[in-house]
Formats: structure tokens, C-alpha cells, sequence
């Protein structure tokens, strides 16, 4: 919906906190826009979040891979006296 919308923004640093408050002018065309990615998101979404679980997991076995392989070298080092 094209508008004015409040929009708030908050930074965090080590050292402060910085809120900003602005009010924002939307246009018709920029809804458009807006609505138009938010449509396809939303349509796409589960696609999305399982192919960012699938490469999850598949990342998450080859470093769990790595780790045991790595380990059993080390165990067989070990007990060989090298």
C-alpha cells in the first residue's frame, strides 16, 4: 500500500545504541515493487529454506566426515608409536 510509514531503526555497538526515527514516503510503483518480491518470496519460500537445510546438513556431514577421519589417523599414529 502506497503511504507514509514510521520506520525505526536501531544500531548496536560495543561502545553505544543509536535508535533513528524517519518518516517514509512509499509511492504506488514502489509497493508494487515491494509486494511483487514479497509475493514471490512467499511463493518460493519453502524452496528456499529446504535447499538452505539441505546444504546445512550436507556441510555439517562433511566436516563431521573430516573430524572422524582425522581422528582415526591420529588414533592409528598413536597406537603404531609415530
Amino acid at each position: 500500500m502506497p503511504g507514509t510509514y514510521d520506520m525505526t531503526l536501531t544500531t548496536k555497538n560495543s561502545q553505544y545504541t543509536k535508535t533513528i526515527h524517519k518518516d517514509v514516503l512509499i509511492t504506488a510503483s514502489q509497493a508494487k515493487y515491494i509486494n511483487g518480491l514479497n509475493a514471490a518470496y512467499l511463493r518460493n519460500r519453502n524452496w528456499i529454506l529446504g535447499g538452505l537445510a539441505i546444504t546445512l546438513v550436507i556441510i555439517g556431514g562433511i566436516f563431521f566426515r573430516v573430524h572422524r577421519v582425522r581422528k582415526r589417523k591420529r588414533d592409528l599414529h598413536a597406537k603404531n608409536g609415530k
